[in-house]
């Protein structure tokens, strides 16, 4: 009997990316019940905010050696030690709380190992999924690679928030490791054939990468992106803290689930509306909906609201995150994909870790204290905002929102970001 249709154009696709999501979502339930973790011990938005930071940092400073990693080793493999290491990072953090030697610092040594160790997962996907999509359908293909990350958002953090008061945070590590096992196992069934680059230094591939960013024009696109990330990568930092600032961690899984939720419509929005053609007008109007779910945060007061202008965030960056990858992918040949999304990747996220940094001391000792009881800005805007927990926060991600909603505005105004609204 012949295969389906759907099976002949999206089969290695969903061996791939089944699999991929699960492991994606794992490590979201080891995400949040460090989170909770870290926060409930230190109730320290800085210190949680550092949790972020040992995440993304690694994969940022070792990109000249991922790209190059991946153009040599080929997608396929690459990903096999990515997940390889993922393993042993999990393994790791299992048994720091097995064995009760668990802390802070320790959680954030071994997050930063792995980090460097599984830091070749990502352009190592994105280039494998090129490989096995349908060619006409890449748009389509990375909007849904997205709805890994909604799992994260909507999956994880109520299955993390049950569990981790009946099996603790080791518990919750172990299905991550589990989900880890299942990823690794996967790749054994896809099948692709690429051809390896031989030859050449680090930084030579440096060089070509950085070339060829500049030939197809999309540094116009990352410099909107590092200029968008840097006051919207606030939410990231500050979304958890104010929750348990508000709720507790009784509330947290739900909210952050319910946030999800926005995210895996916007996966299926940005699915289904994926185009070749016109993804940074697309793009524009997400990130439009990101600054209004900022400016929103002044009525953040309940965890019902914190929920649904989560949502809003997250429906948005869903797309974002899937207009901008579609227009990478249909723009960059797939046989250097593996350095270029390396080099693009440390070029984009770099504001990240700078938001993350910047936004727990801002909150901590700025925007909390003026918001709380005798705080210097409590007269002015405590009858509009109220005082107490939470506001100092929320004010914050506001002033993020307004810088952000500056950078759309500016946006929209490039001729040349628009420029890459023609299909490629």
């Amino acid at each position: 009997m012949k295969p389906s249709p759907f099976l002949r154009t999206w089969g290695r696709f969903a061996v791939l990316w089944g699999p991929q999501t699960l492991a994606i979502t794992g490590r979201g339930l080891t995400t949040f019940a460090l989170g909770v973790w870290v926060y409930e011990r230190t109730h320290s938005v800085t210190l949680f905010a550092l949790l972020e930071v040992s995440g993304i940092l690694p994969g940022i400073v070792a990109a000249p050696l991922i790209g190059w990693a991946v153009d040599r080793l080929g997608p396929r493999p690459a990903m096999v030690l990515a997940d390889s290491a993922a393993l042993a990072a999990v393994l790791a953090l299992e048994l720091a709380f097995v064995y009760g030697i668990a802390s802070p610092l320790l959680v954030y040594a071994i997050i930063t190992a792995g980090a460097f160790l599984t830091c070749l997962r990502w352009p190592a996907y994105t280039a494998l999924v090129t490989l096995v999509a349908p060619p006409d359908q890449l748009p389509r293909a990375a909007a849904l690679m997205q709805v890994a990350y909604a799992g994260q958002q909507v999956v994880a953090p109520v299955v993390a928030g049950v569990l981790i008061g009946v099996i603790g945070p080791g518990g919750v590590i172990a299905i991550d490791m589990a989900a880890s096992i299942v990823a690794l196992a996967s790749l054994a069934l896809v099948n692709v054939r690429t051809e390896t680059i031989r030859g050449a230094e680090v930084w030579e591939d440096v060089r070509r990468a950085w070339r060829l960013i500049g030939d197809r024009g999309l540094f116009r696109l990352a410099g909107y992106i590092i200029a968008s990330y840097l006051p919207g990568g606030m939410v990231i930092a500050l979304a958890t803290p104010l929750v348990l600032t508000i709720a507790g961690p009784a509330a947290l899984g739900l909210v952050l689930a319910a946030m999800g939720v926005g995210m895996l419509l916007g996966s299926v929005a940005a699915s289904a509306l994926a185009r070749p053609e016109g993804g940074i007008t697309r793009l524009l109007r997400y990130d439009a909906m990101l600054v209004a779910a900022m400016l929103g945060a002044g009525f953040a007061t309940t965890p019902v609201r914190v929920a649904l202008i989560g949502a809003v965030f997250l429906f948005g960056l869903a797309g974002v995150i899937a207009e901008e990858q579609a227009v990478w992918q249909v723009r960059i040949p797939a046989d250097v994909q593996g350095r270029v999304f390396a080099l693009r990747r440390a070029i984009t996220w770099i504001s990240l870790p700078v938001s993350y940094v910047i936004a727990g001391p801002l909150a901590d000792h700025v925007f909390v204290p003026a918001m709380s009881t005798g705080g210097a800005l409590v007269s002015w805007l405590g009858p509009i905002m109220g005082t107490g927990p939470g506001r100092g926060i929320a004010l914050l991600l506001m002033c993020g929102g307004l810088a952000k909603g500056l950078v759309v505005f500016s946006g929209a105004r490039d001729r040349k970001l628009r420029r890459l609204d023609l299909a490629a």
